[in-house]
């Protein structure tokens, strides 16, 4: 079953371009990732998706219906979105806003009952914020309050969950905890997940498929292994890497290749070495 169906998707703020004809098609239940340099629109692809931006041309289908039909509270129901960032400006506290990711289930005069209370508090557990769940969104550091901004997509238990570089600010604990608890919701409970990530190491552990973008066109769309290979990233990218295999997963792993760095290394070698 088609989850989400992109079609010829072009998009522009002003004159210039920012995606071009996109096209593409995600299972239900499965995790992408969407990668590539920055500027090259994956933020305005998955905007386009969530129906906060209109493409200027192409379409957008969710479940098999046309976005542009759907309500944006059924929007909000069907595809939870976790920014990298979110200005929120009033000091709610961090249950406050967890709860807002329950609004879509409510009517406009309702108030959150005790069922939405305990999804709030079962989306802070998964994402160990619930210690400072009286605490105002604003007295947290980055890191936090990311990891309150994914506890409020959880409560709206959607069908699809996009993340924009949603990992940014945590720590490597964290950001791997966020991974782990997101491919057991993919797993178990059949979690469509679209994440856009700099992580090219972690696109390839937990992703099913990447979509690699350049300059607002697809590159490439595969398996980790058909994607991240060292022409793929040296082309789009353009930088060099070194990309081999992860001897415990067995999934490809990219390192950098800092030059200055080889250079020093080399002129080391090369000063300890015997003078003959």
């Amino acid at each position: 079953m088609d989850m989400i169906r992109v079609s010829g998707v072009s998009f522009r703020y002003v004159e210039e371009w920012v995606l071009k004809d996109i096209s593409f098609t995600v299972k239900k239940g499965e995790f992408w990732g969407v990668i590539g340099p920055n500027g090259s629109g994956k933020t305005t692809l998955l905007k386009s998706i969530n129906k906060t931006l209109s493409p200027k041309e192409g379409d957008v289908f969710i479940n098999g219906a046309n976005i542009k039909e759907i309500k944006r509270r059924e929007i909000a129901r069907i595809l939870g979105m976790v920014p990298q960032e979110a200005s929120i400006v009033f000091p709610f506290s961090v249950l406050e806003v967890v709860l807002m990711g329950r609004s879509p289930y409510l009517g406009r005069l309702s108030f959150e009952g005790e069922k939405d209370y305990a999804i709030a508090r079962d989306a802070m557990e998964m994402t160990d914020t619930l210690s400072f769940a009286t605490r105002s969104i604003n007295e947290l550091s980055g890191g936090e309050r990311q990891r309150v901004l994914i506890a409020r997509a959880l409560a709206q238990q959607p069908q699809v969950m996009l993340l924009d570089e949603s990992t940014a600010y945590l720590d490597i604990k964290h950001q791997i905890a966020f991974f782990d608890l997101i491919k057991t919701l993919n797993q178990k409970e059949g979690l469509t997940v679209m994440a856009v990530t700099h992580d090219v190491n972690l696109a390839s552990i937990f992703c099913d498929r990447i979509m690699l973008l350049s300059k607002g066109t697809v590159h490439c769309i595969g398996t980790p292994e058909e994607v991240i290979t060292e022409s793929n990233i040296k082309e789009v990218y353009e930088t060099d890497v070194l990309v081999d295999t992860n001897p415990q997963t067995g999934l490809p792993r990219v390192t950098l290749i800092a030059s200055s760095l080889s250079d020093k290394g080399s002129r080391s070698k090369a000063d300890a070495a015997p003078q003959l």
